[in-house]
């Protein structure tokens, strides 16, 4: 094992050696393959404990609520590096959790030693240069996926999905953090309005009642 003086130093080192993840698993709604929680930890493991480090991770709470904390710990040195990732779950039950928390320690392990997330999202990745944020959109629409039955029709999905992204809406307190949460479901909303114009119709409609809703509280701030 090499010693390293901190955790940044030992990353540093064990950076060139992580592999690109595997694609192991296939996502059927999107007709796609994706890595699992497995698969990034398998690019990354034996290389982090060849210099020192080690990875554990711990459910986590804030006032935006649950998340998964990630932590590479460097105990030579006594140093670590850590992040949160927030539980973001269409509905509140056991199976919800487990999807979520495997897709919170994935975005965790991926943003902490910087290898490319080779999921799932590119489009997204490529669009915002941002493969964190992508990460976490993916684990949003898979959270939707895993609200329903597999053999759920076209319309039923397109359902799910509409009414994930009204909560989404109604969720938000701030006109920008409104207008951020459209951007991040664009491509969904897009699909909509192209298949599904009623279920488009339903989106555009909350996202307008909350803008109105949130005018009153955008003048109180620019009056103070």
């Amino acid at each position: 094992m090499t010693e390293h003086k901190d955790i940044d130093a030992a990353i540093l080192a064990a950076q060139p050696k992580f592999t690109k993840p595997k694609k192991s698993a296939e996502n059927t709604h999107f007709k796609n393959h994706y890595s699992t929680l497995e698969d990034d930890i398998d690019a990354v493991r034996s290389h982090l404990h060849a210099h020192g480090v080690t990875y554990d991770f711990a459910m986590s709470s804030s006032e935006f609520g649950h998340a998964v904390t990630t932590i590479l710990r460097h105990p030579a040195s006594g140093t670590k590096r850590e992040t949160s990732v927030p539980l973001i779950m269409a509905k509140q039950d056991m199976q919800q959790l487990k999807s979520a928390t495997t897709y919170a320690r994935r975005i965790g392990i991926e943003f902490l030693t910087g290898i490319a997330p080779s999921d799932d999202d590119d489009a997204e990745t490529e669009r915002t240069g941002n493969s964190f944020g992508a990460a976490i959109q993916d684990a949003w629409k898979q959270s939707v996926l895993d609200s329903i039955p597999d053999n759920a029709s076209p319309a039923d999905r397109a359902a799910a999905f509409t009414d994930a992204i009204i909560a989404s809406f109604d969720s938000k307190t701030g006109m920008k953090a409104l207008d951020n949460e459209y951007s991040r479901r664009r491509q969904i909303i897009e699909q909509l309005r192209e298949r599904f114009p009623q279920n488009f119709s339903r989106v555009h409609d909350a996202y307008e009642a909350r803008k109105i809703a949130l005018e009153p509280i955008k003048h109180e701030l620019d009056v103070s």
